[in-house]
């Protein structure tokens, strides 16, 4: 029996792509680089300033990104990475949802892992990603193919350098925080900033963005839809929104934006085009939405993506958050790791959270997000707006 289990790890070793180097001085002068992010559009527009500032340090090395094909447009004008590896994260979305099904742990995980052999020819001599990547012998991996997002005793931290592991920031915002990882490697972080590399389209294939011009001056956009359901606030509460916001500001221009799986007869029936709103839910790719912000004062959101791409422009946001004020002030949905970033916002949280939700919002669909009123939302737009013209 033993010499079976012998054999059968001389096997499974044999097989092993050589992620990580052997040269004891490859961070001077690595041959390749490869860097693995599954997470969805915002987190990922965060992760612009790790591929920036690893390239900055290795402008010479081959940079390797792995990430979700569904952020492909946000890539468009990268100058900083030579190779993409594009994963599908998620299954089409049903109609009334923001996101798809998430695609199988599995299959990610071994699409990542043979792309990465292919592309980096046994030559990567730093990975910097979730941690089943960085394995040495076979029972290590089969330790981390146990890992999971979430689980903050990694082998990516126990593998650095003992004496650079207080250099990592679990408890900060997760810019800071993936940064610190390049920190641990020893690299050197020059800026904190995040990056825009969306191509503003001129025409969308759906909308005439010319159309969009308006004799109104101020322009505010609004998008619906979040990564879960529990993440929405209820379509009712915008649209009562909305009315506050064409009473209080009647010069002022409104565009609603979602995806097409949230075009829905209550969301055609609560935001008819009018004179001051215009319903462009399913109508808008990535690019056209980046146009639309470069005309705006505000964007109210929910905790998603596009605040992130907001940010990424200065754009002033108002973020309608479904984690509660008396949760856990780190866990992955908090604003306290996810806010905005170097840009002016609000976040409007619910008081407390409901029933039997512990940590964070942990129902299926709008829960604890509901307690939240238009009238909070109004005056947290209010401040900012005020900010902007006193």
């Amino acid at each position: 029996m033993h010499f079976l289990r012998k054999v059968f790890k001389n096997l499974i070793t044999g097989v092993i792509p050589n992620l990580g180097s052997k040269r004891r001085n490859f961070l001077e002068s690595p041959r390749v680089i490869a860097l693995v992010n599954w997470e969805n559009l915002g987190d990922f527009v965060l992760f612009t300033s790790v591929i920036r500032e690893t390239k900055r340090n290795f402008p010479n090395a081959k940079l390797i990104v792995v990430a979700q094909k569904e952020n492909k447009e946000l890539a468009n004008e990268c100058s900083y990475v030579d190779k993409w590896v594009w994963v599908k994260g998620h299954r089409d979305p049903k109609p009334g949802m923001g996101h798809g099904v998430e695609t199988n742990y599995w299959k990610k995980l071994i699409v990542t892992y043979l792309a990465l052999l292919f592309y980096g020819s046994r030559k990567i001599d730093l990975l910097i990603g979730p941690d089943w990547l960085l394995v040495k012998n076979s029972s290590q991996l089969r330790q981390n193919l146990l890992f999971r997002k979430g689980n903050r005793r990694t082998e990516l931290l126990q593998s650095a350098p003992v004496e650079k592991l207080e250099l990592f920031q679990d408890k900060s915002h997760q810019v800071t925080r993936m940064l610190s990882i390049l920190e641990m490697f020893g690299l050197q972080v020059e800026s904190d900033e995040i990056e825009n590399w969306i191509t503003p389209s001129v025409t969308s294939t759906e909308v005439d963005m010319e159309s969009l011009q308006n004799v109104r001056h101020h322009h505010i956009l609004i998008s619906i839809g979040a990564g879960q359901a529990r993440r929405s606030w209820p379509i009712e509460s915008v649209k009562d929104l909305v009315s506050s916001l064409e009473a209080e500001y009647e010069s002022f221009q409104m565009t609603i934006v979602g995806p097409k799986s949230l075009v829905t007869a209550e969301t055609i029936q609560a935001f008819p085009n009018s004179g001051s709103v215009r319903n462009l839910i399913g109508k808008t790719d990535l690019s056209s939405v980046v146009r639309l912000m470069q005309n705006s004062d505000l964007l109210i959101s929910n905790d998603s993506g596009l605040v992130h791409i907001a940010a990424s422009l200065k754009l002033p946001c108002v973020v309608v958050s479904a984690h509660p004020l008396n949760a856990d002030p780190w866990h992955l949905h908090s604003p306290n790791r996810y806010h905005p970033w170097k840009t002016a916002f609000r976040v409007i949280q619910p008081e407390v959270l409901v029933d039997n939700c512990l940590g964070s919002c942990q129902a299926t669909n709008p829960h604890c997000i509901k307690l939240i009123t238009p009238t909070e939302v109004l005056k947290a737009c209010n401040s900012l707006l005020t900010q902007k013209w006193p």
